[in-house]
């Protein structure tokens, strides 16, 4: 399923996950599917959002969107079996720091497009402090209680938009909260030379965007038949 959704000011965006998620749930025996088994899968942007929304389900501000027509008497909510995150922005704040030229650890190249990074970013997010309200790494580091959905994270070993020391992060604190991660990194960089260096190639052959492709099946399909086990389906 692919959602649409409002790109306008957080949290909008996750309301219309939120409302998404429970939609699939409520259609999911239509499908021969199992409702418990509803993952999530997103790239950048929409790779974070997938995470924030499963780190937070329950977040009133998430499920504010009233419930969709389902079956009758279902009871669904946001929870979801696991999160794929592909070349993601795991620390909004992070990331605008980084764009401003603020940070130590890391510094942006010179053809970096920091002023179209910063207009989106205040544009979604409106401010500083909202940013780090809804970073992962920092939910997680606060000692926020989350849910921990299995997550698959795939990235280059370098990528211009998103800086590395925000995944790297993530990771450390998903994992010491309990939460199980696994790691993919790419070789090469993102923009590269050519569209092929990158993963989301149009040539689906390609040996790198093939190869994606069977982590991620793999990855959903390992934790769709652990679901059904505990469903007993």
């Amino acid at each position: 399923v692919a959602i649409d959704f409002r790109t306008c000011a957080y949290p909008a965006s996750l309301a219309d996950i939120h409302y998404a998620v429970r939609w699939a749930k409520g259609e999911a025996p239509s499908w021969n599917g199992v409702p418990e088994c509803i993952g999530l899968l997103g790239t950048s942007s929409g790779a974070h959002q997938a995470m924030l929304l499963g780190l937070r389900p329950g977040d009133p501000r998430y499920a504010v969107l009233p419930p969709p027509p389902g079956p009758q008497g279902a009871v669904v909510d946001g929870t979801v079996s696991y999160v794929i995150m592909l070349s993601p922005v795991m620390d909004p704040l992070g990331r605008y720091q980084y764009a401003k030229g603020r940070r130590t650890d890391v510094k942006p190249p010179a053809d970096f497009n920091a002023e179209l990074i910063l207009s989106l970013h205040d544009q979604y997010w409106g401010s500083e402090e909202a940013m780090a309200e809804g970073a992962p790494a920092r939910i997680l580091r606060r000692g926020e209680k989350t849910a921990l959905p299995p997550t698959l994270v795939i990235h280059h070993q370098y990528e211009s938009p998103h800086p590395r020391p925000d995944v790297d992060s993530f990771v450390e604190e998903f994992r010491k909260a309990g939460g199980q991660v696994a790691v993919h990194v790419l070789p090469g960089t993102f923009p590269g030379p050519s569209r092929s260096s990158y993963w989301m190639n149009d040539d689906v052959r390609a040996p790198a965007a093939n190869k994606v492709l069977r982590d991620m099946a793999g990855f959903a399909q390992q934790h769709c038949q652990q679901c059904r086990l505990r469903e007993g389906s």
